[in-house]
């Protein structure tokens, strides 16, 4: 899900993305998941921790990146891997000031639920 631009000079549309990846039997939990990420990263992480979000355990990892066009983005990640499977649930933001398109990222975020 992409926001609409907030401008001619808005460089990166801010997006939350939700990602499901099969995964070889039994060589992953969350925990293990995020370590292998955060080797591949090329940015900075500033907060890995463990969550619960509705009932189910998981990890979130923030990081700031630059992916493209010398813009640093701020993206929040929550992995939570189940029955061989790891479930991302992605924002990412142009990083600076946080502003409206920030705050209804995470808003729309919070609607995912576990069923």
């Amino acid at each position: 899900l992409y926001a609409p631009a907030e401008g001619e000079a808005d460089r990166f549309r801010e997006n939350v993305s939700l990602v499901v990846e099969v995964l070889p039997s039994g060589r992953y939990d969350a925990d293990s998941y995020v370590g292998e990420a955060i080797k591949m990263l090329q940015g900075k992480v500033t907060d890995n921790r463990s969550v619960v979000w509705s009932g189910r355990e998981g990890r979130k990892l923030v990081y700031t990146q630059c992916p493209a066009l010398d813009i640093v983005t701020t993206n929040e990640l929550y992995v939570w891997v189940i029955n061989g499977k790891a479930y991302l649930l992605a924002f990412s933001r142009e990083a600076g000031e946080e502003g409206q398109q920030a705050e209804v990222g995470r808003r729309i975020m919070e609607t995912f639920e576990w069923r």
